[in-house]
């Protein structure tokens, strides 16, 4: 538990494309990485699992493959998502007996080569002199999605959310940081973090406005993308501890956070 699984399209030269008798080209394949056993143990580092479902329900088969290059550390409560069209997957963030507590590198994956790049990540230097304020620095628990820059078109990582990574998962006592929902972005080129979000708008009578009322902060949240522009998240775990039974909106073109769709209850 605690890894991540995630869709993917890979191309026949892929290794891990499910390319084994005809008609298999239409079956889906995802891909898991990463995770945490019941007894404690770490998965990931070089090792990635794919599960492949038949198109037409006839079977499911997971697979183990090997990876090589400047693979993750083995770690569990990151977050992977696909880019460039479903060939690379992204991976930031999370927990691990190897994993250091400051890490803000970011580790692609070649879907064709099995070939894992770690890449330093930094924060906007063109937003001022508090630059540290504009990344998100090392996290784990948070959501993210990816999504096009509505004016360059191209693919940026969003963040949010989550807690400091532990420093000794066994010791009760620790207090971790939690992370405010203000939306981070990636820029994938540049490899710079920006951040998002600004105080509630208020009217003349007193009323914040509807538009990006930043939800509470939490960790475990459940996201769906259910139109390009449009990520869902729901619930999740408070600071208290308590379980929260919201359902919010981000609007992934300008990164403001909208209450809950009407029609929903």
């Amino acid at each position: 538990f605690r890894q991540t699984l995630s869709h993917i399209e890979p191309s026949r030269e892929s290794p891990l494309h499910p390319s084994a008798g005809e008609g298999r080209s239409k079956d889906h394949v995802l891909l898991m990485y990463g995770g945490m056993d019941a007894l404690g143990c770490e998965y990931g580092g070089k090792e990635v699992n794919t599960l492949t479902v038949a198109a037409d329900g006839a079977f499911v088969e997971w697979r183990v493959h090997s990876t090589t290059g400047q693979a993750p550390s083995p770690r569990y409560n990151h977050s992977a998502d696909t880019i460039k069209e479903k060939e690379s997957l992204f991976v930031y963030g999370g927990e691990g007996e190897q994993v250091e507590g400051n890490d803000t590198c970011c580790y692609f994956l070649n879907l064709n080569s099995l070939l894992w790049r770690r890449v330093p990540t930094f924060a906007n230097f063109k937003r001022g002199f508090q630059q540290k304020a504009h990344h998100p620095g090392a996290r784990c628990l948070h959501t993210s999605a990816v999504r096009l820059h509505p004016k360059s078109g191209l693919e940026e990582v969003i963040l949010f959310g989550g807690f400091s990574p532990a420093k000794d998962r066994f010791d009760s006592r620790q207090k971790n940081d939690i992370f405010d929902m203000s939306p981070y972005s990636l820029d994938l080129d540049t490899m710079q973090w920006t951040k998002h979000g600004c105080a509630p708008q208020v009217s003349k009578e007193g009323k914040e406005s509807a538009a990006n009322l930043q939800p509470k902060p939490r960790h475990r949240a459940a996201s769906v993308k259910v139109t390009s522009d449009r990520l869902l998240v729901i619930g999740g775990i408070s600071e208290q501890g308590l379980f929260l039974d919201d359902i919010v909106q981000l609007d992934l073109s300008t990164l403001e956070w909208r209450g809950a769709p009407p029609g929903l209850w």
